[in-house]
């Protein structure tokens, strides 16, 4: 039976069963079991509850669904009353019990039984206070029946077909202990009890899910305020575990704090509205507010746990291979998509090498085909020295690339100056062309040149002489000439001796010697006569020299040592020759400050030569102090600059300031005008010296005796210099050290009280003497701060001393954290924010955001959205040769660029000396047509090869074949040399030979023939371009290369 006629039955089964439950309506049943904090402090809860049970049986009645439910009760704390008294639940009393059986009487459940307190469970409880595993002992007794003797065993058993409704009713924190885990789990953590509750018949594993709601306290103990809810805690994160376990579980919490008969009683209706809700879902009926019901509970089947449609997002069919793909939920229905295959053009398996090829889906199967492998060409060959190499058919790489033996040819000599290169063994490439630098035409003369290849090209360069000006024959003495090439001929000029100046004058006494145009030496040296002036006098400290007569150089210089410059005034010198130097030494003068002329009085002043002339300076007089002052009304004289005596002696005028005053109570003393001292010192008395500075200073005179004011004194300190000014002033007194009263200061302190949490003290401000207005604290200051993060902080209005009454918020408290996050919003009631939630597991957070990307869905348990993981295999294969595959590269959404292979990639090899390799354009997927070549393939190989040529059409060479029989291949070289010519059969000339028949004297050297580059063998050497210099043959054409 295929596959899609399966899904259709199993469609149509469920159809069939949701459609007879919907006709049925069937009851949903429900076993309830409260558990009630029974401590001290839960009196007021206990008996709203007990006066709720009236408008919990109406709920019940009145559901959406037809509810048969059954309520049980145990208690936080299972352990014994601490006092003898049977009104506790678990006292030691007449049969009073722990846990109180399953009943339907809401009376029963309201106000208990001899037997069992049920909702007035009293509060005499140890403070143990461990909801979860009290739970635990409850559900494992119920399930077992053995928790509640001797009440009937149907009240004390779990009904297995009913739905556990389990409410927690607390003012505290969970305090199970590590040795209360729950059973089949590895700790007391939040997961194992959720763990616990989500599958809590160990009877029947797998079949039971609880739902988990609670009425508990929603603040955490904080320093100002450890008991929030009438229970006090060290450890505030045990009033999260309740909180963590009923999110997880997908429960409602409501808030116990509402302990007026109206908001709690409220909040209890509203947990057992969400019990309602768990309860109906999952009945098999679609009940109002339901899209769907399925019978289970459980997400991922397109009805969720809550009986509504599924996101589109969700995946309700996973995958069942590469080739088969998931189905998602539509979003408006419960049912699964028809289940569908991936198209024949999906690549199930990327390749994983060269020789790997990409697996494609067949349309009509799951698994991927066998992975298969090539045996085409994986590397072509990329050069020369190259070989191509081909898949095995069995690996996935290319076999390793090897290369042409070493010492293949891979380019053949292409002429005389080209060398044969040779493959290297390890390297694709041809070595790098190579050319010749040796002597490819020897030298025939003396002025001819050997020709040498020159490292570039492949032919000898054409045949030259030595450059014109080139010395061919060496000077054989001082008068011969060296002969030098003309750069027109091989040979040398003819020999020729010079007619000048042959041996130059070596000295003033030395005379120049000629050549005589016939001999190749110099004649003999002679010299100047001994009465010839040979230097002249070169100054008047120089004296002339003359020859000797027998030697080249004349004799050494000598010099004069006589006075040669008279003195010429009192400051100068005579000079003398040196016995070294041609000329009189610089004029020079005495030193300066030699006396020239003496002082004639006191006034007068000694003259002093300069140093730099010959005259002594002129007579000049002083104009400084001549007579000093001997006492203090004395007056100094001074020289007048014109005679050489000082002036008489004279007395300051009367009036003159002969002593200063030494301080302000002393006087200055003058002199008389006939006197040379000074009057007696004089000092103030009562005088004031120095008068008061500031309201703290006192005046101070002169006391007749001292030069200074008497030491500068002050007020006593403590004396008042500046009283206060008003209510925020401060009187100020001296302080015995200072002039200046002390800075006027403003007082800072209160000077109005607040009189309410919204009106503002009043400080003095530091700068005014009076109390600032009566002001109130700014409009927006806090004066009640937020009690949680659902509370708003009221703040004071400006106008008023109280503060405003107490709201809550009804804004967003938690934003969504991610997009895997829901938002909650404040009830406008409480202080915190409900517990946290997330957005449910299978609901897309982030879709694919191209070919190369995978869709992300959130995890259920986690506000963000996994990280973004990306594809890594072919995204576009090779659409031919020329063609490269794309594969995603895992950190972009798109498949890479389409690109080709690199312009000038070989993607058909050549098949033959004649065959041209075809190379991708880089522009195109396809190789481009094969195409013959039509070049030389096969050079000549000597004068008498010939060269062969590919014809275009085969892939290769033509058969070698050689010049015919006859062909001339080598020209004679003279008279007495034969031409060769070729044998039809041999690529090579044959070998060179000589003639050996007389040849008739003519009288000419003329050869009959000449064809060499080279003039013939004579003593007569013709002159190029006469009618005997024979013409130069073209040099002859070098052969092709051979490929």
């Amino acid at each position: 039976m295929s596959k899609l006629r399966v899904n259709l039955l199993v469609l149509c089964a469920m159809l069939c069963v949701v459609g007879a439950g919907a006709r049925e309506g069937r009851a949903a049943k429900v076993d309830f079991l409260w558990v009630i904090d029974n401590s001290p402090s839960m009196a007021g809860e206990q008996a709203v509850l007990s006066a709720a049970a009236d408008d919990i049986a109406a709920q019940l009645a009145n559901a959406r669904c037809t509810i048969d439910w059954r309520m049980a009760v145990a208690y936080t704390d299972l352990h014994l009353a601490p006092t003898a008294t049977d009104t506790c639940a678990g006292a030691p009393g007449p049969g009073r019990r722990r846990l109180c059986p399953f009943t339907t009487d809401i009376d029963v459940f309201r106000n208990g039984t001899p037997q069992c307190a049920y909702v007035k469970a009293g509060t005499c409880g140890d403070g143990s206070e461990r909801g979860f595993n009290s739970a635990r002992v409850a559900i494992d007794r119920l399930t077992a029946g053995t928790g509640c003797e001797p009440v009937p065993g149907g009240d004390c058993t779990l009904r297995p077909d009913a739905q556990l409704a389990i409410i927690f009713m607390t003012d505290s924190g969970e305090q199970s202990t590590d040795a209360e885990a729950p059973p089949a789990e590895p700790d007391n953590s939040v997961p194992s009890w959720i763990g616990y509750f989500s599958d809590y018949d160990i009877l029947r594993p797998g079949a039971q899910r609880a739902l988990v709601d609670g009425i508990l306290c929603p603040l955490r103990p904080t320093l100002d305020n450890p008991a929030p809810c009438s229970d006090r805690l060290a450890d505030p994160t045990l009033f999260d575990r309740y909180s963590a376990v009923i999110a997880g579980m997908g429960g409602t919490e409501g808030s116990i704090r509402d302990d007026d008969m109206m908001h709690l009683n409220g909040t209890i209706n509203g947990i057992v509205d969400a019990a309602i809700a768990g309860a109906c879902c999952g009945n098999g009926v679609i009940d109002p507010g339901e899209d769907c019901d399925d019978g289970n509970q459980l997400n991922g089947d397109c009805c969720s746990s809550t009986c509504k449609f599924e996101p589109a997002t969700t995946v309700c069919r996973a995958a069942a291979g590469p080739c088969d793909a998931a189905e998602f939920c539509t979003g408006t229905s419960a049912q699964c998509p028809v289940d569908a295959l991936k198209p024949a053009t999906f690549e199930c398996r990327p390749a994983a090498g060269a020789c790997d090829a990409a697996e494609l889906c067949t349309g009509h199967d799951a698994a991927c085909p066998a992975d298969a492998k090539r045996t085409s060409v994986c590397r072509p060959a990329s050069g020369a020295c190259d070989v191509a190499e081909t898949c095995d058919g069995t690996h996935d790489d290319c076999p390793a690339d090897g290369f042409q033996t070493a010492g293949t040819v891979c380019r053949a000599a292409a002429g005389v100056c080209d060398a044969v290169e040779s493959c290297t063994g390890s390297s694709a490439a041809c070595p790098a062309d190579v050319k010749k630098t040796d002597v490819c035409r020897p030298a025939a003369g003396a002025c001819d040149a050997e020709e040498r290849c020159d490292g570039s090209h492949d032919t000898c360069p054409a045949d030259g002489f030595k450059t014109a000006g080139t010395e061919c024959r060496a000077s054989a003495g001082a008068c011969d000439l060296a002969e030098v090439c003309t750069g027109s001929g091989a040979a040398c000029p003819a020999d020729k001796k010079k007619t000048g100046v042959c041996r130059p004058s070596a000295g003033s006494c030395d005379v120049a010697e000629s050549c005589d145009g016939t001999h190749s030496d110099c004649p003999a040296d002679g010299f100047q006569p001994a009465t010839a002036t040979c230097r002249p006098s070169a100054g008047q400290c120089d004296a002339a020299e003359l020859c000797t007569g027998s030697g080249a150089a004349c004799p050494a210089d000598a010099k004069r040592t006589g006075v040669c410059r008279l003195a010429a005034g009192p400051c100068d010198v005579a000079e003398s020759c040196d016995g070294t130097h041609d000329t009189c030494p610089v004029d020079g003068f005495k030193a300066a400050a030699t006396v020239c002329r003496a002082a004639a009085g006191v006034c007068d002043a000694p003259e002093l030569c300069t140093g730099s002339s010959a005259a002594c300076p002129a007579d000049a007089k002083k104009t400084d102090v001549c007579r000093a002052a001997v006492a203090p009304c004395d007056a100094e004289e001074r020289c007048d600059g014109t005679h050489d005596t000082c002036p008489a002696d004279g007395i300051k005028p009367a009036g003159a300031v002969c002593r200063a005053a030494a301080g302000s109570c002393d006087v200055a003393e003058t002199c008389n005008g006939t006197d040379i001292s000074c009057p007696a010192d004089v000092k103030k008395n009562g005088d004031v010296c120095r008068p008061a500075a500031g309201p703290c200073d006192v005046a101070e005179s002169c006391d007749g005796t001292h030069d200074a004011c008497p030491v500068d004194a002050f007020k006593t300190a403590g004396i008042e210099c500046r009283a206060a000014a008003g209510p925020c002033d401060v009187a100020e007194t001296c302080t015995g050290s200072a002039a200046a009263c002390a800075a006027d200061e403003k007082k800072t302190d209160v000077c109005r009280a607040a009189a309410g949490p919204c009106d503002a003290d009043e400080r003095c401000d530091g700068t005014h003497d009076t109390c600032p207005a009566d002001g109130f604290k700014a409009a927006g200051t806090e004066c009640r701060a937020a009690a949680g993060v659902c509370d708003a902080a009221e703040s004071c209005t400006g106008s008023s001393a109280a503060c405003p009454a107490d709201l809550k918020k009804t804004d967003v408290c938690r934003p969504a954290a991610g997009a895997c996050d829901v938002a909650e919003s404040c009830d406008g009631t409480h202080d915190t924010c409900p517990a946290d939630g997330f957005k449910a597991a299978g609901t897309e957070c982030r879709t694919a955001a191209g070919v190369c990307d995978v869709a992300e869905s959130c995890t259920g348990s986690d506000a963000a959205c996994p990280a973004d993981a990306k594809k890594t295999g072919v995204c576009r294969p090779a659409a031919g040769p020329c063609d490269v595959v794309e594969s995603c590269d895992g950190t972009h959404d798109s498949c890479p660029a389409d690109g080709l292979k690199a312009a000038g990639t070989e993607c058909r090899a050549a098949a033959g000396p004649c065959d041209a390799a075809e190379s991708c354009t880089g522009s195109d997927v396809a190789c481009p047509a094969d195409v013959k070549k039509t070049s030389v393939c096969r050079p000549a190989a000597g004068s008498c090869d010939v060269a062969e040529s590919c014809d275009g059409v085969d892939d290769v060479c033509p058969a070698d074949g050689f010049k015919a029989s006859g062909t001339e291949c080598r020209a004679a070289a003279g008279a007495c040399d034969a031409a060769e010519s070729c044998t039809g059969s041999d690529a090579a000339c044959p070998a060179d030979v000589k003639k050996t028949s007389p040849r008739a004297a003519t009288g000419r050297t003329t050869p009959a023939r000449q064809t060499d580059s080279r003039p013939p063998a004579s003593s007569v050497v013709p002159r190029r371009g006469s009618a005997t210099w024979p013409s130069r043959a073209a040099a002859p054409t070098p052969p092709a290369p051979r490929t």
